[in-house]
C-alpha cells in the first residue's frame, strides 16, 4: 500500500508515546487539534520507520528533528509511525 501526497486518509488510532507517557494517537483528533489550535497549520508529514533504535530509524528521526523548526515555521507537523511496541520506547 502506498500513500500519495494530499490523499485523504481514513482515521486510525494507535498506541503512542509522547513525553514518556503512553496514550492513544487518533489521526482525526490530531488534525482537529492542529486546525483549532494552530492558525498556520497547513498539513503534516507522515513517515514510517521499522523499529526504534535501528540505524535507519535514528538517521531518519534525527533528520526530521534537525529540520523540525523549519517544518513548524511552514505550518507542517511531523508524525512518525513504527511497528515497534510502545514498551520499546523506554
Amino acid at each position: 500500500m502506498s500513500i500519495q501526497i494530499n490523499q485523504k486518509l481514513d482515521d486510525f488510532t494507535l498506541p503512542s508515546v509522547k513525553q514518556q507517557e503512553i496514550s492513544e494517537f487518533s489521526l482525526y483528533e490530531f488534525l482537529r487539534q492542529q486546525q483549532s489550535q494552530n492558525a498556520d497549520f497547513k498539513g503534516f508529514v507522515l513517515f514510517f520507520y521499522p523499529k526504534d533504535q535501528s540505524k535507519c530509524c535514528i538517521t531518519e528521526v534525527q533528520s526530521f528533528a534537525a529540520l523540525y523548526a523549519d517544518f513548524l515555521q511552514n505550518g507542517v507537523e511531523i508524525v512518525g509511525i513504527s511497528r515497534d511496541s510502545v514498551n520499546n520506547r523506554f
